[in-house]
């Protein structure tokens, strides 16, 4: 019995780490479109609609890999 709950507590503790792996990750993403974002909408290269709008759609797609 003590085996098989240092077996389950290392595959928690795998699975944890990555689920908070996959979830730094996405953050990172956001971070890099809404920056990149930020300097086209300041160039006048994109409008805040199209930035928003790109940001909803590209967290539409990643939102299904987190789960």
């Amino acid at each position: 019995m003590p085996a098989y709950v240092g077996s389950a507590m290392k595959v928690t503790r795998l699975a944890i780490l990555g689920q908070q792996g996959v979830q730094l990750i996405q953050k990172i993403v956001s971070i890099l479109i809404l920056w990149f974002g930020a300097h086209l909408v300041i160039n006048s290269e994109i409008t805040v609609g199209q930035l928003i709008a790109f940001n909803m759609l590209a967290s539409q797609v990643t939102a299904p890999i987190i789960r």
